[in-house]
């Protein structure tokens, strides 16, 4: 997950190339979900506003203190910091596959 920049090398060397996260797959779909579709601006300083992760089937609806912390690493343009992790999460998505360190019970 962390070494995303190798997608790019996987490509030019014709090689299939697999994300691996200890992260269970829930959380990885509300980040990734989260930095794809970002939540409108509108009345995110109220902690109870109820978000809506519609594109993950059978997703929670969770009130927004909850997703905080998530929300406020989403991706602002033209921000370097911001465009490097987009160039990740991008890349991650982009792989042959996604693996998870994970079990139905955890998700």
């Amino acid at each position: 997950m962390f070494l995303w920049w190798t997608h790019q090398l996987a490509c030019q060397l014709g090689i299939h190339r697999f994300m691996f996260s200890s992260l269970g797959a829930m959380a990885m779909s509300i980040i990734y979900s989260l930095r794809r579709y970002p939540p409108e601006n509108d009345d995110l300083n109220e902690p109870n506003r109820l978000i809506s992760l519609s594109r993950i089937p059978n997703s929670p609806i969770y009130p927004f203190w909850q997703l905080r912390f998530l929300y406020s690493t989403c991706y602002v343009e033209g921000d370097p910091i911001s465009e490097f992790l987009k160039d990740g999460v991008l890349a991650n998505m982009a792989s042959s596959g996604l693996v998870f360190n994970s079990f139905s019970e955890l998700e």
